[in-house]
């Protein structure tokens, strides 16, 4: 859970500047240091999951309820999809 407020927080502050990969590769840097090394392919998923996620959000950055849906769904969803694959 507390991964998921790093990445909605790095999400809010990303849009002062600064392209999307440095945002992406702060909160992989600040996930590795806060909750340990997993391997290269959980590296390579979560800064590729958040790079693609700041894209969005600048892309939908114009319409405040489309940005909002995106920051809260965006940061939810790792959670389900690994509640829904130990199933």
């Amino acid at each position: 859970m507390l991964e998921i407020a790093i990445l909605m927080a790095i999400g809010k502050i990303q849009d002062s500047g600064g392209p999307a990969w440095f945002w992406a590769l702060l909160f992989t840097g600040i996930s590795v240091m806060a909750f340990g090394y997993h391997g290269p392919m959980a590296l390579a998923i979560i800064a590729s999951y958040a790079w693609g996620y700041f894209l969005l959000l600048r892309r939908v950055g114009d319409s405040l309820l489309t940005w909002l849906l995106v920051l809260v769904i965006g940061g939810v969803l790792p959670l389900g999809l690994t509640f829904a694959l130990l199933r």
